[in-house]
């Protein structure tokens, strides 16, 4: 439902300027003339509210501002309570200071601000260092597993320990014999290799000469024993 307009009643120029003064001094708040007609609810009509915000400007007692397309108006206040809003402003102010003496209060307060900032950066930076150090809580897991780890490998010592001082047939090598059975080890691996080629290539030449080699491999009994000794060389990381 559509709100139903207001009409706008004459009034001389006069009452205009009066109740536009009047309600512009009550507010004391910056109004548009649209805004100004629209508040008043059209007791006074759009022309008339134009012509007595643009003379109450002229007398001086309105202030306007043109922002792009629109006129702002506000009721000019008067010096008491000018004096008295300025004051109000500026009450952390010494009124007697010179201004050399507020340049050098603002550079205090600005080398006391550029202090803070660095202190600030300074405490970011400890924050994040901590931050990055484990938690208590953190801690006591990463030792509860170390103590884990350490029961663990302490038992297998003992096991180890006990066996070979027993008889029951496990010896702890030393790292000469440890290396020695690697170099031996070695040594077969590389005697294998070398007669694996010359089996294939024994092999290879039944194979073009007899019909059924496949038969003859099985009657012979012989078998691949690649995979296994790749797996060996693998375990003991010998390439």
């Amino acid at each position: 439902m559509v709100a139903k307009k207001e009409k706008s009643v004459a009034v001389t120029v006069d009452e205009a300027e009066a109740k536009v003064l009047a309600y512009m001094i009550t507010q004391n708040r910056p109004y548009a003339a649209t805004d100004v007609f629209q508040n008043l609810h059209g007791s006074v009509p759009r022309p008339a509210i134009n012509r007595a915000l643009a003379s109450l400007e002229t007398s001086g007692q309105l202030e306007a501002k043109t922002f792009g397309k629109q006129v702002i108006y506000v009721a000019r206040q008067k010096k008491d309570q000018s004096e008295s809003a300025d004051s109000s402003q500026v009450s952390g102010l010494a009124p007697n200071k010179s201004v050399e003496e507020l340049e050098q209060e603002l550079a205090d307060l600005t080398a006391e601000n550029e202090t803070l900032n660095k202190h600030t950066a300074r405490l970011k930076a400890e924050l994040v260092e901590v931050q990055k150090t484990p938690t208590t809580a953190d801690l006591q897991k990463l030792v509860s597993d170390l103590d884990e780890q350490i029961e663990t490998v302490s038992k297998k010592l003992d096991f180890l320990t006990a066996n070979a001082s027993g008889g029951s047939g496990i010896e702890i090598l030393s790292a000469a014999a440890a290396t020695k059975m690697r170099k031996d080890l070695s040594n077969m691996l590389t005697q294998w290799t070398k007669r694996r080629k010359m089996f294939n290539e024994i092999w290879a030449a039944i194979r073009e000469n007899v019909p059924n080699a496949k038969e003859l491999w099985d009657e012979l009994g012989l078998e691949d024993d690649t995979e296994k000794v790749e797996d060996v060389r693998r375990r003991s990381q010998i390439t």
